[in-house]
């Protein structure tokens, strides 16, 4: 009998690349429709891929925490607005692996140090 394998744990396997979460991230940012669990779902793929809950700092684990938290609440949808902003200014997000930044680095640093998101 043949052996299934399942989708998510392909996907988890192919999200350790940082190249691969990258598009990930920058695919569901560009969706025109949507979805309000989607792109947390997302967030926690490449967290989990990426397995760097173990490695982050209290401040790191508060920040996804509270990442999640945000998330969970609004869907997103000032994330989305914003990027809405940005195409009606004729700009775009781009999420790119850090140049000089080992890939084994916490991947959630306070926001004046984020270097992966580049506008």
């Amino acid at each position: 009998m043949p052996k299934t394998h399942s989708y998510h744990d392909y996907l988890i396997k192919s999200l350790q690349q940082i190249e691969e979460a990258a598009a990930y991230i920058q695919a569901i940012l560009e969706e025109k429709e949507t979805e309000s669990e989607l792109l947390l779902t997302v967030l926690k793929d490449v967290v989990k891929a990426q397995n760097k809950i173990s490695i982050m700092t209290e401040d790191e684990q508060h920040n996804w925490e509270k990442l999640q938290e945000l998330l969970k609440a609004s869907g997103g949808e000032e994330i989305y607005r914003f990027i809405g902003l940005l195409k009606t200014l004729g700009l775009k997000t781009d999420i790119a692996v850090s140049e000089g930044k080992n890939p084994d680095t916490s991947i959630l640093e306070s926001s004046s140090r984020v270097e992966s998101c580049k506008f």
